[in-house]
């Protein structure tokens, strides 16, 4: 999320930031869902559902905002969306670290 906002304040289009921060955040899950793979505590089941959502999520996802951006003929809607998820990452990562302090 944050690497986001540094490639579009770096000049980047807007289209290729989005691909690149989506490729990366896959990656990331990717290599995350691996090691509880590895470690024997991933359940099969809620990955597989998981996984088919989010690719059903991104396929939707993708599709609308091509749209949108296409009929407006402008991209910054693509980064007006990711502006809402920035957001609330923000406030959940705020309330996570605030819990984490106050209860130790």
């Amino acid at each position: 999320a944050c690497l986001t906002i540094i490639m579009l304040e770096l000049g980047m289009l807007a289209e290729t930031t989005a691909a690149t921060s989506s490729f990366l955040i896959m990656m990331t899950a990717l290599a995350a869902a691996f090691q509880f793979f590895v470690l024997g505590v991933l359940q099969l089941d809620y990955a597989l559902w998981f996984a088919f959502l989010g690719f059903v999520s991104a396929f939707v996802g993708k599709a609308l905002l091509g749209f949108l951006a296409r009929r407006s003929r402008r991209t910054s809607i693509i980064f007006f969306s990711v502006l809402p998820i920035l957001a609330v990452l923000m406030v959940f990562v705020g309330i996570v670290g605030i819990k984490d302090v106050l209860l130790k």
